[in-house]
């Protein structure tokens, strides 16, 4: 196999196994991914942005996660890149993008209470019953898909929920959104 060859196989077997049944949703080890690239005596940080300028070509984002445990852990995770206005890639319904975007906005430390939460969509939405539904149904959708978890009444980012969070202009633009549309009825 010629060096260019090796270099592609390289980055298949690295986006691969980021974009695996088994790490798509819980993010790959960064340690994994730069121990592909090191396999094939590429500098794992240059190997890391030629595949993050790889995945944007079509349309993803390559996000790196810390964690604290015992010790810090990085995972990487592919999103889709929210600057894309495209219907058909968005994730979610309006009324669950909305419910998504209170709670980056409203999150500290990757928390926030369902309470703050209610009290800000009270804020846009106004029917009370409306927002109950909205927010059960958008919690129910996002724990599902393990953006969230929900701990005594307080909601928290999992890893791919902190990596799916846009940048503050793109979700101005869903909050405004909501201001003008409101939540689909």
């Amino acid at each position: 196999m010629s060096r260019n060859e090796d270099k592609e196989l390289c980055f298949k077997l690295a986006g691969a196994l980021i974009l695996s049944r088994k790490y798509r949703s819980k993010g790959a080890p960064l340690s994994k991914v730069k121990e592909i690239f090191r396999k094939f005596g590429m500098d794992p940080d240059i190997g890391l942005n030629e595949l993050k300028k790889r995945f944007e070509s079509i349309g993803l984002k390559l996000v790196v996660i810390s964690e604290k445990k015992e010790k810090e852990f990085q995972r990487v995770f592919a999103v889709i890149d929210p600057m894309l206005n495209l219907e058909e890639a968005k994730p979610y319904s309006r009324d669950v993008l909305t419910v998504l975007a209170f709670i980056y906005n409203l999150e500290e430390d990757g928390r926030v209470s369902i309470l703050k939460l209610t009290d800000a969509l009270k804020g846009v939405l106004k029917e009370e019953k409306f927002i109950k539904d909205i927010l059960t149904k958008a919690i129910s959708r996002l724990k599902h898909d393990n953006i969230i978890k929900v701990e005594k009444g307080v909601i928290i980012l999992t890893p791919i929920g902190k990596a799916m969070k846009p940048p503050p202009d793109v979700l101005d633009k869903i909050l405004i959104e909501t201001l003008v549309k409101g939540a689909k009825k």
